[in-house]
C-alpha cells in the first residue's frame, strides 16, 4: 500500500527517484539508437568500480549500449566477497557472468593487500573464499597481531566479553603494566554488524 501511494505521489509531483532514473536510462537506450550512439561516441572507456554491487538495471544499461560491440572498452573492478547491496538489487550473478557478457574478458587477480595483517587475511579466507579467484590474499603489512576467538551463547555476552577485556587492559595501564601494546581506551573499538546494534551495545557497556 505504501509503495503504490509513493508511486502515485511521485507522478503527481512529477519527480524521479534514483531507481526511476536508472529504469528510464535503460528505456531510452532501448528505444533510441541516437541516444545509444551518443553515449558510445562520447564515452570510449567505461570503468565500473565495486561491480559486485551493481544492480540488474545498471548491468542492463551496459548490455543495451555495448552488447553489439566486438571488443568494448569496459573495465570492472570488484570482489565477490564484499557484496553489500543485495537490498538494492545487486547480485553476484552479474559480477561472475561479466567474463562472458561481452565476449571473453581478461581476468586480472590482485592478491596484494595493504589494509590487513596476514592473520586477518588467513582467517577471512578460511571463512569466505572467492568463487572467481583461487589466489589467497597476501599482506603487505609487517604487523602481526594475534586473533582470539571467543564463543558466546547470546549477542549480549559477546559485548560483555569485549567490555571485560577492555576493562582489564585499562586497569593494567592504570597500574603501570604497559607492554609494547598501548592500552589507551581511545585506541579501542567494538565493531558490530548492524547499525541498530550500536544502541544496545552502548546500553550494555553503560
Amino acid at each position: 500500500k505504501f509503495y503504490s501511494l509513493y508511486e502515485e505521489n511521485k507522478k503527481e509531483k512529477n519527480v524521479f527517484d534514483y531507481d526511476d532514473i536508472l529504469e528510464s536510462l535503460v528505456f531510452i537506450v532501448s528505444e533510441s539508437e541516437e541516444a545509444k550512439n551518443y553515449i558510445k561516441e562520447n564515452f570510449l572507456y567505461v570503468l565500473i568500480d565495486e561491480h559486485q554491487d551493481s544492480s540488474g538495471a545498471q548491468n542492463e544499461f551496459l548490455s543495451k549500449v555495448w552488447e553489439n560491440e566486438e571488443k568494448p572498452n569496459i573495465f570492472v573492478v570488484g570482489d565477490d566477497r564484499q557484496l553489500i547491496y543485495g537490498f538494492g538489487g545487486a547480485s553476484l550473478q552479474y559480477f561472475e557472468n561479466f567474463k562472458h557478457s561481452f565476449g571473453k574478458a581478461k581476468l586480472i587477480t590482485l592478491v596484494e593487500n595493504y589494509r590487513s595483517t596476514q592473520k586477518i587475511l588467513d582467517s577471512s579466507h578460511s571463512l569466505l573464499q572467492s568463487s572467481i579467484s583461487e589466489g589467497k590474499l597476501k599482506s603487505n603489512s609487517k604487523e602481526n597481531h594475534p586473533i582470539r576467538l571467543v564463543e558466546a551463547y547470546y549477542p549480549r555476552d559477546e559485548i560483555i566479553s569485549c567490555a571485560l577485556e577492555i576493562k582489564d587492559k585499562i586497569k593494567k595501564a592504570a597500574g603501570g603494566e604497559r607492554s609494547r601494546t598501548s592500552y589507551d581506551p581511545n585506541d579501542m573499538a567494538i565493531l558490530v554488524p548492524k547499525n541498530r546494534q550500536v544502541k544496545s551495545t552502548i546500553a550494555i557497556l553503560k
